[in-house]
């Protein structure tokens, strides 16, 4: 999961990352992420890769990993 802005993604990105900037994480999260597998959290800022796993924590995802650049 690819939570930096849809610019710095369309630039760069991993394979297969999906992107969902920060800011919309809450809104889309629920609708477009599986619950069933892990999402790793893909951002050069540690800071907003926290604020991504609580986001994510607090709807119930468990299997959360952090990956930062």
């Amino acid at each position: 999961l690819d939570i930096r802005e849809r610019s710095a993604y369309t630039v760069n990105h991993r394979d297969g990352a999906k992107n969902i900037p920060l800011d919309e994480l809450p809104v889309r999260a629920p609708n477009e992420l599986p619950t069933d597998r892990c999402i790793v959290i893909y951002d050069s800022d540690p800071a907003e890769a926290d604020l991504a796993y609580s986001i994510l924590d607090g709807q119930g995802f468990s299997n959360i990993l952090i990956l930062v650049n």
